[in-house]
């Protein structure tokens, strides 16, 4: 977006990462942009959608209009938009009108005036005082149906079951949906895809006006709640915008589950059918191919009975000579679903997703991946560029997964969050074994025991973690939370009920949270019963205790739970860049600079991996790739250059190698066995 401005202690706030030239080059480009735009928005964001973009894992036959492209953009720091009617057609008066460009908007500006802005886009990124805000803000566009789609089946005249499906991918943190002046929907969750029907609100012929209002203020009884300040809460519509136009009759999600056995592997694929037609009986085909392109290695059809809403399909298989997915040679295969109604409007439907042959499971104190005892190189990246905020385009995002595997790693945490479903196609391709989670951070046990916050926020985020990210292979790990308070009664009884849910919804899965309710030589949670592998957040050495604590402490977590796996969760320490050596002590032995952040690492590492608990502990995931704004990141010894960044990253904010990347290469080369 851009960099203003800001207060002299914003610590990396220009501060030293002035001196960066990818920083220097986001400040003057800002300024370029606001004196001289290359384009002025035009009336309400408007004109033609833009392209859809390239599909990837998941194909669907439906067509589709992106919204991606230029918005309008307005804080609206009263609450008030919704009263004054920011969602109407015509575009609401601001006393300052329009902004000739983002670069332009300030968090005083942008409460007085609209501003364009690119969808997937969010207003805070950057290092700018818009990154303070707290509150709601607007986004809307306007779009035309005739010419893009007049040609497609499923809007003619003639076919009125077809449906008009407004789909986004994320939008952060909560949201309110408006077409053409009615609401549609509204959703509570940042970071997982969600979509409404709006066939009977979308003008096929004329202008439509979308607006969106999105919240990111603490909400004090819900997931995250109020305790939450681990990362910045991003404004905006963070990922894709499109409408699908899909028929009566249609293919919704699509799955394969797998499991080896003495005979090869075994397999089912679930698919899921929406029906809004006549027709209560369709028919049923999928295939299943070796690569995007190889032969067909398995195929079946079955007539269903498809009543109005949705219906599951199973179909099972089995294969002699399937290629598993490993970290080293992940396989893919296609796999393929196709819907077919008869009647007065026969319609097909066909969506294909990306799938493997892999299967993860324990056995007392080992994890197993194929049946094989798994050894973890991990590492957690958090969704955050900064010129982008969370919203990070595809390229950066590669780049970052091809420089986890060039680190050594196998495995990646998808910080606190469900991440772009574009990473996981990645991973899916690249090998790397995911961790992904709900944003239950640090929450307070009264917000765990309140039966309403399970209801609206915990079991439905589980849910929806599920449904659209159960499909991609790399997935292994369903994470229930981080660092909440399961050392009480009404945490562990938290762990148990989402425990429960997880093995429901996919029992091919593992179910997990990082706990951090320990001390030196003692562990002090009390679900650890209830996950399928114990998974702890330490950092000893560094917040408390000392380097040589954490071996120790997993010793005797074995001793009290010897048939489940251990894994080290989070570790880590700060690294300023600017400090190679030296820095003031927070704690005794304890300093902020490069050198320190690599002896932390070294210890750690050769404690988690000691040949003499390869039995039991299944590895670790260093906390973590890239530094991160955090809110909550000042004070108590950090340097005041640096506040508001957790500079535990082995890279920095622009991606700039720090010595500890080439310590953790080196460790997670030299590990035996070789990585798989």
């Amino acid at each position: 977006m851009r960099v203003s401005a800001m207060p002299r202690n914003r610590g990396v706030m220009i501060g030293r990462m002035a001196k960066s030239k990818a920083v220097r080059m986001l400040a003057v480009a800002g300024v370029m942009a606001c004196l001289w735009p290359n384009r002025l928005a035009r009336a309400d964001g408007g004109g033609a959608a833009t392209a859809p973009e390239s599909p990837r894992g998941m194909v669907s036959s439906s067509p589709a209009l992106s919204l991606n492209g230029l918005w309008l953009a307005r804080l609206d720091p009263r609450g008030e938009g919704a009263a004054k009617k920011w969602f109407a057609a015509v575009l609401p008066v601001a006393p300052l009108g329009l902004l000739p460009s983002f670069a332009c908007a300030t968090s005083v500006t942008l409460a007085r005036a609209w501003a364009p802005v690119e969808v997937p886009g969010v207003v805070n990124a950057g290092l700018g005082d818009l990154g303070d805000y707290r509150g709601k803000a607007w986004f809307r566009r306007q779009f035309r149906l005739r010419d893009a789609v007049a040609s497609q089946p499923v809007m003619a005249a003639g076919a009125p079951q077809g449906r008009v499906i407004l789909r986004f991918v994320g939008a952060s943190m909560r949201s309110r949906v408006w077409l053409n002046e009615r609401m549609v929907g509204e959703h509570r969750f940042a970071y997982a895809p969600f979509e409404f029907d709006v066939t009977s609100i979308v003008d096929r012929d004329g202008t439509n006006t979308l607006a969106v209002e999105v919240d990111n203020a603490p909400v004090a009884r819900g997931i995250p709640d109020e305790k939450w300040q681990g990362w910045r809460g991003y404004l905006g519509i963070s990922r894709d915008v499109r409408l699908e136009f899909r028929p009566a009759a249609a293919v919704t999600n699509l799955w394969m589950d797998s499991w080896k056995s003495q005979l090869g592997w075994g397999f089912e694929t679930v698919a899921i059918v929406a029906n809004h037609g006549d027709n209560g009986h369709v028919r049923l085909a999928a295939q299943l191919r070796y690569g995007d392109s190889g032969p067909v290695v398995w195929r079946a059809e079955q007539p269903l009975s498809a009543p109005p809403g949705e219906t599951e399909a199973r179909l099972r298989g089995a294969l002699r000579d399937a290629q598993p997915w490993w970290p080293t040679s992940p396989t893919l295969y296609r796999l393929t679903a196709t819907v077919e109604a008869a009647g007065a409007q026969p319609s097909s439907h066909t969506l294909s997703i990306r799938t493997a042959f892999r299967q993860i499971q324990t056995s007392g104190s080992l994890l197993l991946l194929n049946k094989e005892p798994l050894l973890i190189r991990g590492i957690a990246r958090h969704e955050e560029a900064l010129e982008h905020g969370s919203a990070v385009p595809l390229k950066r995002t590669r780049r970052d997964l091809l420089d986890i595997r060039e680190l050594g790693a196998n495995f990646l945490r998808t910080a606190h969050y469900t991440q772009h479903p574009d990473l996981y196609d990645l991973c899916d391709e690249m090998g790397l074994l995911v961790w992904t989670e709900i944003p239950a951070w640090k929450t307070l046990e009264q917000t765990l025991a309140d039966p309403t916050v399970w209801d609206q926020w915990a079991r439905p985020q589980i849910e929806e973690m599920i449904r659209e990210y159960r499909r991609h292979p790399s997935v292994i790990v369903w994470s229930i939370g981080n660092e909440f308070r399961s050392d009480t009664a009404a945490g562990a009884d938290y762990a148990r009920r989402a425990c429960d849910l997880v093995r429901r919804l996919d029992p091919s899965r593992l179910v997990t949270y990082a706990s951090d309710r320990h001390r030196p030589r003692k562990s002090q949670d009390l679900g650890f019963e209830h996950p399928d592998f114990i998974s702890i957040n330490e950092y000893y050495g560094w917040y408390t205790g000392t380097l040589n604590d954490i071996g120790p402490l997993l010793d005797v977590i074995h001793e009290r739970y010897p048939d489940k796996p251990l894994f080290v969760s989070e570790f880590g320490a700060d690294g300023p860049p600017d400090r190679p050596s030296g820095g003031e002590d927070a704690l005794e032995g304890k300093h902020y600079s490069l050198a320190y952040q690599n002896k932390f690492l070294r210890a750690h590492l050769e404690q988690i991996y000691a040949p003499a608990r390869r039995a039991y502990v299944a590895g670790g995931s260093i906390w973590l790739y890239n530094d991160f704004i955090d809110p909550h990141r000042v004070g108590e010894g950090h340097p005041p250059p640096w506040n508001y960044v957790n500079l535990k990253g082995l890279v920095t904010l622009d991606r700039q190698r720090k010595p500890a990347f080439d310590v953790v290469q080196s460790a997670y080369d030299s590990l035996n066995p070789p990585m798989r």
